[in-house]
C-alpha cells in the first residue's frame, strides 16, 4: 500500500466555487509484472494493475471513490552504481472509476502513468530489489453511464501523485532477468 495525493480528482464547480468530493489523500496498491526484454540496453515492459481508494470529503457526499487501472508501460534501468539504479517508466492504462456504492455503474476512461524510481539491489545475484518510486498518474475525463460523470467531478482531466515503496524478486527466465509480481 502506498499513500497517494489527490490532485483534482472529484472537484465539482458549483455556483459557490469548487467543492472537493474526495479527500486530498488516499491509498493505492499496485501489482506489477516486469519483463526485461532487452537486457543489453536495460529496457523492459511492465504490465500493471492499480487499485486506488479516495475517501469522501464532502459531508453530504459519503461515498469513497474506487479507481482501478489496467495498463502497460515501458521502462529503462539507468545504472548509478553496482547496486543502485534509477528506473524511468512511462505507460498508458484503461481506468474504471466507481463513485456510487449503491450502483454497479463503472465510469470508464483512459490515463497515463510516469515515474522515476530509485532501486537498490542486494543478494548474491542482486535478485532482491527495494525501490522508492514516486509516480504521477494522469486521468482523462471519464464517459457518462446511467450516472453523470460531472456529478462526481470525474468529467475533467485530473491526476494523483503516488509515493510507492516496493520489493521485487528478480530471476532469470525465458524473458531474461525480470521482477515478476512486484507488489507496491
Amino acid at each position: 500500500m502506498a499513500p497517494v495525493a489527490n490532485l483534482g480528482i472529484g472537484t465539482v464547480t458549483t455556483g459557490m466555487g469548487d467543492v472537493d468530493l474526495y479527500k486530498a489523500s488516499g491509498m493505492k496498491l499496485n501489482v506489477m509484472a516486469n519483463f526485461l526484454f532487452r537486457p543489453d540496453i536495460q529496457v523492459g515492459a511492465q504490465g500493471y494493475l492499480g487499485f486506488t481508494n479516495l475517501p469522501a470529503d464532502e459531508p453530504s457526499f459519503n461515498s469513497a471513490l474506487t479507481i482501478i487501472d489496467v495498463g502497460v508501460a515501458i521502462y529503462k534501468h539507468i545504472p548509478v552504481t553496482d547496486q543502485i539504479e534509477l528506473t524511468a517508466l512511462a505507460g498508458i492504462h484503461i481506468t474504471g472509476q466507481k463513485a456510487e456504492p449503491s450502483s454497479d455503474e463503472l465510469f470508464l476512461g483512459f490515463g497515463a502513468r510516469a515515474s522515476v524510481s530509485a532501486d537498490y539491489a542486494f543478494g548474491p545475484g542482486k535478485e532482491h530489489v527495494v525501490s522508492f518510486a514516486p509516480a504521477l498518474t494522469i486521468y482523462g475525463g471519464v464517459a457518462d453511464t446511467e450516472l453523470i460523470a460531472s456529478d462526481f467531478g470525474l468529467d475533467e482531466p485530473s491526476a494523483a501523485l503516488e509515493f510507492g515503496f516496493s520489493y521485487q524478486y528478480r530471476f532469470t527466465s525465458a524473458f531474461g532477468q525480470s521482477g515478476i509480481f512486484s507488489l507496491e
